[in-house]
């Protein structure tokens, strides 16, 4: 095998093992099903696969060599992704793309905090009107989808995801059903608060800790180089330079 492409399969089998708790040595890239697996998100399994089907070759041309290369710094970016049931990665896609955007901070942070204050003061308890409990169930969605996604973006595991998405549907239902719609507003505020400080605690947007992050997942991957001299390496926007998706996708 080509020194560069059994180097990708080393760093592979690394990057597998520690995403799933497996000991060194223990994987062998080119046999391993990823289905086996619960909680393994179907974009890693394609990129999984993709890499399968490249490094099953006999020989290697240039343009394959650089698409191995390309796909498993793209597992680097999908193993960051927390193991959980398909709900969460939903969210943790989800927090992904906003995190793209210029008003990521404005979405995640602010929104929820405007949206429940909001409905504190316009909502009253024991009213019961129309436009009350769609305002209250609105609220609830914007919670759940925003703050739903910031937690999937830093939880290790869905279990604190679960316990949110259950209070704020369950929730909602119950502040319609009593008319205590004020009330669940104010415990959506409350909670809305937890972002709010925790983006003030670490002093910068979310974009900024997510800079930081991939700055530190960068340097973690450098450490796990093999030492061999890889011209295929395209940079910082390596994802850029071949075309991921048409690969996985086949097309």
């Amino acid at each position: 095998m080509h020194p560069i492409i059994a180097g990708e399969v080393r760093r592979a089998e690394a990057l597998l093992e520690g995403y799933l708790g497996l000991p060194p040595d223990s994987i062998d890239l080119a046999s391993i099903n990823l289905t086996r697996f619960k909680g393994v998100s179907l974009e890693l399994t394609r990129t999984v696969s993709s890499i399968q089907d490249l490094i099953s070759a006999d020989s290697f041309s240039q343009r394959q060599t650089a698409c191995v290369v390309n796909l498993v710094d793209k597992l680097a970016v999908d193993v960051q992704q927390p193991r959980g049931s398909r709900f969460s990665h939903v969210f943790y896609g989800i927090n992904s793309n906003l995190n793209k955007t210029k008003l990521s901070f404005f979405l995640q942070i602010i929104l929820p905090v405007l949206a429940s204050g909001t409905g504190i003061v316009y909502l009253h308890d024991d009213r019961t009107e129309i436009a009350d409990l769609v305002s209250c169930a609105a609220i609830a969605i914007i919670s759940a989808m925003l703050i739903g996604a910031w937690i999937a973006g830093r939880a290790k595991n869905s279990v604190y995801l679960t316990a949110f998405l259950i209070f704020t549907v369950a929730g909602a239902a119950a502040a319609i059903f009593t008319g205590k719609t004020a009330q669940y507003c104010g415990l959506q505020f409350l909670i809305s608060l937890v972002p709010l400080v925790h983006a003030m605690a670490h002093g910068n947007s979310i974009s900024s800790d997510r800079k930081t992050n991939d700055m530190s997942a960068i340097e973690e991957l450098e450490k796990m180089q093999d030492g061999i001299y890889n011209p295929y390496r395209m940079g910082e926007n390596y994802l850029r330079d071949v075309h991921i998706k048409d690969i996985i996708e086949g097309e």
